[in-house]
């Protein structure tokens, strides 16, 4: 088990989860996704490849990847959605990419 600390909180994921924490590409996905979710919107691959603006085989590839370890999972409808893990993980990425914004507009 590894534990993450973002603002304060600590997400426990398993070392397999942890992997796409550190892999933009995999990061990109995951926010793509939970943004989708925010929005109420079915995220399907071809719609995460148009968001990122990257190639369809290229976001099949990462969320089958995601998938693999639990952080998505893949709807009869051919939809991707977050599990648990995988929305608790694009929660903390997208606070740290906040706190980031933050602490860079502070040094300028």
């Amino acid at each position: 088990m590894i534990v993450l600390k973002v603002d304060g909180k600590e997400i426990a994921l398993t070392e397999d989860q942890a992997f796409a924490y550190n892999e933009p590409g995999l990061r990109g996905v995951l926010v793509t996704l939970y943004e989708a979710e925010k929005g109420a919107v079915k995220a399907s691959s071809t719609r995460v490849s148009d968001a990122l603006g990257e190639p369809p085989s290229t976001v099949r590839d990462r969320l089958r990847r995601l998938a693999l370890h639990g952080l998505v999972v893949r709807k009869p409808d051919k939809t991707y959605e977050l599990t648990d893990a995988g929305r608790r993980l694009a929660d903390a990425i997208l606070k740290e990419e906040k706190t980031l914004k933050a602490k860079e507009g502070e040094e300028k």
